[in-house]
């Protein structure tokens, strides 16, 4: 009699147990069900579906790829991935401008000025040593509005090579009067040891550079055009000065099937410094239109 008590009250325990869990798993399968208008696929995808993300799982990360890329999306993440070594390819994922700070959050990897106003020119150095390397800048078609800021560089940041940049793809909106970049404050060793190509941009505002003893490569179709006020997608800039040179550099290729077009407000197009040599490749095409105001 005992026994059958104890094997009756086991049966019970076990059966009302069933009862809870089922309730339970119910009420917590209504609660996902009511999180999501979606068909649930799993329990564990909805479980993960459902739970609350903390704030920073929800920023955008910056991950190098083992072959070297990195996507960037602003201004900040641009800078800081040009002055990591690890990095040689950059992606530009998104459209962006130049703040009116350019080295907020940026005191490690930039000097000099602060401020971007419209009708001047300001420059950024970059601050690392031993930083410079090939490295490729691929807007993806994207937009990057330098408003005064042009990017400089510093002897200390070359090592063993010189500075090998390749900026493509990409439409370029700036008003300073040495270009949104420039490796003019390079000693003449350094600057020779270095090299700029452009592929495919397109370039509005003032000069595309001034860097004297720099080796210049257009690729595929690219244009530099002078305006004294320009517009992006992010703002209206006037240009500092209109009698700049779009090329002031040593040597030019234009690289074969490429097709370059440049324009200039009050001055010439080329200046090529000590004796530099101008090469056009097979099938290339140029186009110049100078001083469009007189």
């Amino acid at each position: 009699m005992k026994k059958s008590k104890l094997l009756l009250g086991l049966f019970l325990i076990i059966f009302i147990g069933a009862v809870l869990f089922s309730i339970n798993s119910f009420g917590y399968a209504e609660e996902i069900t009511g999180a999501s208008d979606q068909p649930i696929d799993s329990t564990i995808d909805s479980e993960v579906e459902n739970k609350e993300i903390p704030a920073f799982k929800l920023e955008k990360r910056q991950f190098v790829s083992k072959s070297g890329s990195l996507d960037v999306f602003s201004w900040e993440t641009f800078i800081k991935a040009l002055a990591d070594p690890t990095v040689s390819t950059i992606n530009i994922t998104q459209s962006f401008a130049v703040p009116s700070n350019p080295r907020a959050n940026l005191t490690d990897e930039l000097d000099r000025d602060t401020t971007n106003v419209s009708g001047s020119s300001r420059y950024v150095g970059l601050k690392p040593s031993g930083i410079a390397r090939k490295v490729v800048i691929n807007g993806n078609g994207n937009t990057v509005d330098f408003g005064a800021v042009c990017i400089t560089y510093y002897d200390r940041n070359i090592a063993s090579e010189g500075w090998d940049l390749t900026w493509e793809n990409l439409t370029i909106f700036h008003g300073n009067i040495y270009g949104f970049t420039t490796l003019n404050d390079l000693s003449q060793k350094n600057q020779q040891l270095s090299k700029m190509t452009y592929k495919n941009v397109i370039n509005s505002g003032s000069q595309l550079i001034h860097s004297p003893y720099t080796d210049v490569f257009i690729e595929g179709k690219t244009s530099t055009l002078q305006v004294s006020t320009y517009t992006s997608p992010f703002r209206q800039w006037n240009t500092d000065g209109d009698t700049q040179i779009n090329l002031y550099v040593s040597n030019v290729t234009v690289a074969e099937d490429a097709t370059f077009s440049m324009s200039s407000l009050r001055g010439g197009n080329i200046h090529l410094v000590s004796g530099g040599n101008f090469v056009m490749k097979k099938n290339s095409k140029m186009t110049v239109n100078a001083s469009q105001m007189t």
